[in-house]
């Protein structure tokens, strides 16, 4: 089992994951909306308008999981392979200034995923212990 971090960087982690999930739920959110921003910037990236609802539900849901300590490191999983796709989009359409941020924001992601990686969804080995009658 990974060390645990010093609690400093448990609480910025924990405060940081906060912030990011309203970041990333609130653009998730945004991508529903049929005359946002985003509907003509998926148009002229040439993706289809299911492709937007699907980011949307799965930048909500990785938002929603990195409020969950155990499910964070999924959640952050979630949102680096969208990310990655940003990239690799914002890429194709020659926007130097998206780039940098969605870099930060995957170095961030990177960074908060490493922090919580002892939480995942899993039954502590004692737990089977207490369970068992004596």
């Amino acid at each position: 089992m990974p060390k645990t971090s010093p609690r400093w960087r448990r609480v910025t982690a924990y405060v940081f994951g906060v912030l990011a999930a309203f970041v990333f739920i609130s653009q998730g959110l945004m991508k529903f909306d049929p005359d946002g921003f985003w509907t003509p910037s998926f148009e002229r990236w040439g993706y289809p308008v299911w492709f937007r609802y699907l980011i949307g539900v799965l930048e909500t849901a990785g938002g929603a999981l990195l409020l969950v300590p155990r499910a964070a490191t999924y959640g952050a999983g979630v949102l680096l392979s969208i990310m990655v796709g940003a990239f690799i989009t914002r890429l194709r359409d020659g926007r130097p200034g998206d780039l940098v941020a969605i870099v930060v924001y995957m170095a961030l992601l990177l960074w908060f995923a490493y922090e919580w990686r002892d939480r995942r969804w899993r039954r502590p080995r004692h737990a089977k212990a207490a369970l068992t009658p004596p």
